[in-house]
């Protein structure tokens, strides 16, 4: 069985992640009946509408629950004591992977710290 500490580790960054989403949401929630629609959809070349913004975040977050998930599934089925099993866990564990939904979400994040910033 692999370390308790690893598992603990992802379930904090995924915690930390689905934690701030939730916020967001919130205070989009606790605003929204001051909000018109039209001002939460309206978007333009070079500003996202909040909207959109919301939907990015949660994109980031579903992504990174299902990763915590799938990796948290394989290292709970790994068993040391089994040779085939840990020399192919290597293997197992990159399949997970998903560089384009990863560089998708980063350059997501990267566009609404730009427009923050901006703000």
């Amino acid at each position: 069985m692999v370390s308790g500490s690893f598992r603990s580790h992802m379930q904090s960054i995924r915690d930390s992640i689905s934690n701030q989403v939730s916020a967001v949401l919130q205070l989009y929630e606790d605003t929204a009946d001051s909000l018109d629609l039209a001002v939460v959809t309206e978007r333009s070349s070079l500003i996202p509408s909040l909207a959109d913004m919301l939907e990015w975040l949660q994109d980031a977050e579903r992504y990174y629950r299902q990763q915590f998930l799938q990796r948290k599934t394989l290292l709970q089925t790994l068993r040391l004591d089994d040779l085939s099993q840990v020399e192919c866990a290597s293997k197992r564990w990159k399949t997970l992977e998903s560089p384009d939904s990863e560089q998708q979400i980063t350059d997501t994040l990267c566009r609404l710290s730009f427009f923050m910033e901006s703000q």
